[in-house]
């Protein structure tokens, strides 16, 4: 039993995947059918002919393959993993992995897929990579974002662009072709980014997959032995989050940005899993929800609601107040901060300039939320 097999039998049997699939990838142009073709390994529950597993394992394996195999990517990078989830009732978390394993003592060109039931996509991806320390119940120190923001400080991360996700009455098609006109934050160089998050997202978004699931959540990471580009789509933030580094150690790319991704889809999506109240009733009527009129409508504001409470607690305050301690330390410890000789520190100042401007606008959408709140309880009391 070579590593890779014996690695993904431990994962299923642990319970960590459900099903799983490894298909060696061939060399020139990927004819239809090759992925069944030039399969090596599988699980007993990845039968290839059923639809669910086609959607799951082989269709989205076939496609990053296909991705990596595109001119304009595959002159660039030649490592692929892409995760993906839904809210609930969605009951399955995909991945698919692209790159060079050791298959029977040679290097091999493989691809894998593997699917779980379980909360934690990250754990088995990561297995897979070498990097098994790292899941998406990792303690996360700051949200994906904010990392990257404190990255892009420290010369760890070339530069990042942040989207607006559209809104279902606008087409992808249309917004994929004017991808810069929702831009929310964009920092460094994002040069190469502009170049290649339109053939990301229409990748994505042109997923069977990623169309048929609640709030998906899904990130992409290319890299090559130079550089890496990931790919963050946020459902429940409404955003979308390309970065671009030539630090292509995958632990710190795991621990700094997909583990905060799936953690946050993790809490947002944790109100969800409640089992839903039934009554039983005389035997000559059938069984039925709970649902009072207009339950449905309550619901779907109790959701908004919690949603907006999350966001709210999610603003990084202590991280702010943390930092702006250690600038305060060093100004107290050179008796100056930002001097020409002091790039760093004049850094940060321009970056907590910009913070406080973020902040005096969120207090003042907040102080016009308050008072929205509070029409709406008097009228709902």
């Amino acid at each position: 039993m070579t590593n890779l097999e014996n690695t993904l039998r431990t994962l299923e049997r642990r319970g960590l995947v459900s099903s799983f699939i490894v298909t060696r990838v061939p060399s020139g142009f990927l004819e239809t059918g090759w992925l069944e073709e030039n399969i090596l390994l599988s699980s007993n529950a990845a039968v290839l002919n059923e639809s669910d597993v086609r959607l799951n394992l082989s269709i989205p394996t076939d496609r990053l393959v296909r991705l990596l195999s595109d001119k304009k990517v595959g002159s660039q990078f030649s490592r692929g993993v892409f995760m993906i989830g839904g809210a609930p009732p969605a009951n399955s978390r995909i991945a698919a992995i692209v790159g060079t394993e050791t298959w029977k003592g040679q290097d091999t060109p493989v691809a894998i897929g593997v699917s779980t039931t379980k909360r934690d996509i990250v754990a088995p991806a990561a297995i897979l990579l070498g990097k098994g320390a790292f899941t998406s119940s990792t303690e996360i120190q700051l949200d994906y974002l904010e990392q990257m923001r404190k990255d892009r400080i420290e010369g760890k991360l070339e530069g990042f662009l942040s989207l607006a996700i559209p809104d279902k009455k606008t087409k992808f098609t249309k917004w994929i072709q004017s991808l810069g006109d929702g831009r929310i934050e964009k920092d460094g160089q994002v040069i190469v980014l502009e170049d290649l998050a339109p053939l990301l997202a229409r990748w994505l978004t042109a997923l069977r997959v990623f169309k048929d699931m609640r709030t998906p959540v899904a990130s992409l990471l290319l890299s090559s032995a130079e550089t890496a580009v990931l790919c963050l789509w946020d459902g429940p933030a409404e955003t979308v989050t390309f970065a671009y580094t030539s630090n292509v150690e995958f632990d710190r790319l795991i621990a700094h940005y997909l583990a905060p991704l799936w953690a946050s889809f993790d809490k947002e999506t944790k109100m969800d899993e409640a089992t839903p109240e039934v009554t039983i009733e005389r035997a000559n009527k059938p069984l039925k929800p709970r649902v009072e009129e207009g339950g449905k409508a309550r619901t779907k504001l109790e959701d908004d609601v919690a949603s907006l409470a999350s966001r709210l607690r999610a603003i990084p305050v202590d991280d702010i107040q943390r930092r702006l301690a250690a600038l305060e330390n060093r100004q107290k410890s050179s008796g100056s901060v930002g001097q020409p000789n002091d790039q760093a520190a004049a850094q940060i100042v321009h970056r907590f300039n910009e913070t406080q401007e973020r902040l005096e606008d969120l207090t003042s959408r907040l102080k016009m939320l308050e008072e929205r709140l509070s029409r709406l309880t008097k009228n709902m009391g």
